[in-house]
């Protein structure tokens, strides 16, 4: 639909963000939502269903105290004065760019924003909060108690760097099978950042984007080596652009160990094997390392993902010739 639109972004954001307009580009930008809209019964009941869906009840983010921890965790109460809760929109005045572009753009960015709903000029909206359910939902307990950085003014560069790329490259021949990757790499967030199902997810869309179907009469074939060595190419286009991968928490570990010692995570959670070893393997590698969980294994490998996607938007015809 071909209409200026606004979308409210459903996750949570830092202070820093709402203390003024923020340019976007493409006639795009970030702003705090005033009161009257956030207190539209419409938009309220979007929050809710959400929220429910979540495990935080009544209980949204945006509006819960910050406890500046360590760990980013909330109090778990609700900030009376409206006035203090953090809810963010996106503007966008350019008819010709698509709240689906924007909300792919905000997926592979470091710090997760997504629109939860479209409101468009002519009165009409739509719900995308629906494909995102269990984003940052990382132990029973729900969204309620969160750890993760939540994006602050820090993150614009790369999040409007993102809009960029995604507006001035995925145009109408912009490779299908990318495109598909890119909506299975954004179904994951059906699954909370707990489960071990969304790790094999990573690695399922990683293994889609850069490996073909192995040739048995050649050992170098291996789906395991072509990630390697393709991840290894992609990574040193991304340096060009300041966004390498984080090996670097790993020190002198040769990169094709470290992608080795992953794949052992992932080869033992889909064959139902102990994932402890595995773990303890990953953290014998990591500098400074007390204590490698799963969570902090699914952080790191949703950063790998999210860089080699912005790759291949950015460079769409590289990526499909390395398959």
């Amino acid at each position: 639909m071909k209409a200026p639109w606004k979308g409210f972004v459903f996750l949570d954001v830092n202070d820093d963000l709402l203390q003024e307009d923020h340019d976007l580009g493409h006639g795009l930008k970030l702003r705090k939502a005033t009161l009257d809209e956030i207190e539209d019964r419409q938009l309220e009941s979007f929050f809710r269903m959400w929220s429910e869906r979540r495990g935080t009840s009544v209980f949204l983010n945006q509006r819960m105290p910050l406890r500046y921890a360590d760990n980013g965790a909330r109090s778990g109460s609700v900030l009376q004065n409206p006035k203090e809760w953090r809810h963010a929109v996106i503007e966008c005045t350019d008819i010709n760019i698509s709240f689906w572009h924007v909300n792919l753009a905000f997926s592979v960015s470091c710090a997760d924003l997504r629109m939860g709903v479209i409101y468009f000029k002519n009165n009409c909206y739509t719900t995308t909060f629906v494909e995102f359910p269990m984003l940052h939902v990382r132990n029973p307990l729900g969204a309620m108690f969160v750890d993760h950085k939540l994006p602050s003014i820090n993150d614009l560069p790369e999040i409007r760097q993102n809009i960029s790329y995604v507006i001035n490259n995925m145009y109408n021949n912009f490779p299908s099978e990318i495109t598909k990757i890119l909506g299975l790499f954004a179904s994951l967030d059906n699954l909370p950042d707990s489960s071990q199902l969304k790790v094999l997810g990573y690695f399922a869309v990683i293994e889609g984007l850069l490996s073909h179907a192995p040739q048995n009469s050649d050992r170098m074939d291996s789906i395991q080596k072509q990630l390697i060595r393709n991840i290894n190419l992609l990574n040193n286009r991304l340096k060009l652009i300041g966004r390498e991968i984080s090996f670097g928490v790993f020190g002198e570990t040769k990169m094709d160990k470290v992608l080795n010692k992953f794949y052992g995570y992932r080869s033992a959670i889909a064959h139902g094997s102990d994932t402890q070893s595995s773990l303890n393997d990953i953290n014998n590698i990591r500098l400074g390392s007390t204590t490698t969980d799963h969570l902090w294994v699914h952080d790191w490998l949703r950063e790998m993902t999210k860089k080699l996607l912005v790759e291949a938007i950015i460079e769409p015809r590289l990526v499909t010739d390395l398959k």
